[in-house]
């Protein structure tokens, strides 16, 4: 029988304030024609915290490709967060500048555009994730995850297909299909095309005001927000200018100061399938 498992209860597990935590701060997947050399992800975290037994991972979610399968993994168990407390993974040969003090993880492969989930993983003394290990067997939610393992932190993004499926703790979709795990946040775009997700600022959260959403343009290491595509952040906001600081995104009480706050519709809803 499925171990019902909310990844908003799972993601939350570390977020608690205590030494050692660490968040998915960033994420390009997609970039502006071919991805290249261009894509790259970062983390947040307490300086110098080791990643011993993490993994960062995709999870498949088009419902014609096995959804639940892992399509993408890195590593990340030799690396430590920097000593500014930022990790930011790069394809060799990347175009862009990183702040010092900054853990640079390289080779990072090509992560999978949507309709993927994002996780950061722990696997604690559990066995390492393998390419095509299917964590939603049935196509209908996720099952127990394997002895060991730990969802961080984790977001979603779903490209219109009506019976894709998210297991991100929050998920940004084109329209308002799809499907997602019970208790988790669902953000409704309505864009033609989502290549960028961040946290706000310092946020830790899985609510719709933690994280900002984006379709990009421009010519590489200038990555601007498009006009009228940018969901908690800024147009024209260059978000390839502060990797390895701070996003570039300010915290929700300095959106509503600035009356930029109210300017999406959203909408918020529990989904899952049918077992």
């Amino acid at each position: 029988m499925k171990k019902l498992l909310t990844l908003m209860g799972l993601a939350m597990l570390c977020t608690s304030g205590v030494k050692g935590q660490v968040f998915i701060n960033e994420i390009l997947a997609n970039p502006p024609g071919t991805d290249g050399v261009n894509t790259f992800f970062e983390l947040r975290g307490t300086a110098s915290t080791a990643l011993t037994g993490h993994y960062l991972i995709g999870i498949e979610g088009d419902s014609t490709a096995t959804p639940g399968t892992i399509d993408y993994i890195f590593n990340l168990s030799s690396f430590s967060i920097g000593t500014n407390g930022f990790l930011v993974g790069l394809v060799t040969g990347h175009p862009y500048s990183i702040a010092p003090g900054t853990t640079i993880a390289t080779s990072i492969g090509d992560p999978e555009n949507q309709s993927n989930t994002f996780v950061l993983l722990n696997i604690g003394a559990g066995a390492a994730p393998t390419l095509t290990f299917d964590l939603d067997a049935g196509d209908n939610g996720l099952d127990a995850l394997p002895s060991g393992w730990l969802f961080v932190d984790s977001v979603g993004l779903l490209d219109g297909g009506a019976n894709d499926r998210s297991y991100g703790a929050i998920t940004f979709s084109h329209d308002a299909d799809g499907f997602t795990e019970v208790g988790s946040t669902f953000v409704n775009l309505g864009w033609a095309e989502l290549e960028y997700v961040a946290r706000v600022g310092n946020s830790t959260g899985s609510s719709s005001s933690d994280w900002a959403a984006a379709d990009i343009s421009g010519t590489v290491p200038i990555l601007t927000v498009d006009v009228g595509n940018g969901f908690n952040i800024a147009e024209g906001t260059d978000i390839a200018s502060t990797l390895g600081s701070v996003n570039p995104i300010p915290e929700p009480t300095t959106w509503a100061l600035i009356g930029l706050g109210s300017a999406f519709a959203l909408s918020r809803i529990r989904r899952r399938s049918n077992a």
